[in-house]
This record gives C-alpha cells, sequence and structure tokens, in this order.
C-alpha cells in the first residue's frame, strides 16, 4: 500500500504552545519570570500594571478631594458655587421694581385688583396668606435678633436702652435723656434683691 497523504494535520489547529520563558516588560523594561505578568499574553508585569492603576486611582481621589474642599469652603461661607443666595435673588428683585416700597405698592395695586376682579378666589386668599407668614417670620426674626443679649456689657446694653426709649418716646424725652440715664443703669443679677 501506497502512503495516503494526510489531509488533516491536526497539529495545525491545536491550541498555541505558550513558553513560560523569561521575557522583557515594555514599562520598566526589566526581564522577568512568567509568574510576574497577569497572563502569557500580557507584555506589562503586574507592577507596572497595580502602579498605573494606582496612579489612576489617587490622582482620581485628589480630584474628588478638591471638589469636596471646595464644596465646603462655599458652604461654610454661605456661597455655594451652584446657586446664588436667596438675599441675593431678593435684592436684586426689589433693586428691579425700584426698591421695597415700589414693590409694596405694586404688590398692594395687584392685590386689590384681584379683590376686585374675583373676590375669595384662591389667588387673593393665598396672597392673605402669603402676607400672614410674612408677618409672622418678619416678628419671628425681630424676636430672635435681640435674644443674645449675655456678650453684652452692662453699659452697652445702658446705651441700648436708652437709644431704644429715645426711639419710642422721640422728643418729648430728648431733654430729660442725661437724667434718666443715670436711673436706667443695669445692675448685676448679684445684688439684685427680690
Amino acid at each position: 500500500m501506497s502512503a495516503v497523504p494526510k489531509l488533516y494535520d491536526s497539529d495545525a489547529f491545536a491550541d498555541p504552545v505558550v513558553e513560560d520563558r523569561e521575557r522583557c516588560c515594555l514599562r520598566c523594561r526589566q526581564i522577568l519570570p512568567p509568574t510576574a505578568y497577569a497572563s502569557p499574553t500580557y507584555n506589562v508585569c503586574r507592577k507596572c500594571r497595580n502602579s498605573r492603576t494606582t496612579q489612576q486611582v489617587d490622582r482620581l481621589k485628589d480630584a474628588l478631594t478638591k471638589l469636596a474642599t471646595q464644596q465646603i469652603v462655599a458652604a461654610t461661607r454661605g456661597d455655594r458655587l451652584d446657586a446664588p443666595r436667596i438675599s441675593q435673588v431678593c435684592a436684586e428683585v426689589f433693586a428691579r421694581f425700584g426698591g421695597v416700597n415700589k414693590f409694596c405698592e405694586k404688590w398692594f395695586e395687584h392685590l386689590t385688583s384681584a379683590m376686585q376682579d374675583r373676590p375669595g378666589s384662591r389667588l387673593v386668599l393665598d396672597q392673605f396668606r402669603s402676607l400672614a407668614k410674612l408677618a409672622k417670620e418678619s416678628a419671628d426674626s425681630l424676636d430672635n435678633a435681640g435674644a443674645n443679649i449675655a456678650g453684652i456689657s452692662d453699659e452697652d446694653l445702658n446705651i441700648l436702652i436708652t437709644q431704644e426709649i429715645q426711639k419710642t418716646l422721640g422728643d418729648t424725652i430728648s431733654n430729660i435723656t442725661p437724667a434718666l440715664e443715670s436711673d436706667l443703669e443695669v445692675e448685676d443679677e448679684e445684688n439684685v434683691r427680690y
């Protein structure tokens, strides 16, 4: 029998044999054993791959830390980077109306117009609720404005009391203010008899 040529070569379709030999890392240029690589097909050693990942993570952490620090500083100062404060918006609105008086005049005109056109409508009732809420908040802010007098010295408190009396009574008291100043002095709690 004559030799029949092989039509199929099983070795040609077999998985390639990767030799476990030392090879050069493309980044650090060191010749390393095969165990230093994550895969037989990788050309960069584990140490170089991990250091690059670590550097990327470090850069990302630095960027996030910087952003968080900016946000904390902005929040502490009260001027967020992404939005203006409410007081800034209110000041601009009042300025565009020509001041608080002009704003109140326009508000009153629109409210009276709405009351004449549709008395008892939701718009009118909502405006009255808004005015009541505004009055309450104003009173609360005034109540809290003078609540912290613990840090004021007796002399400063005496001056504030005198000024408030002068504001309240006007010109009638301006002539007798020096006489009142001696009588209005604040005593220490230790010396007060109950």
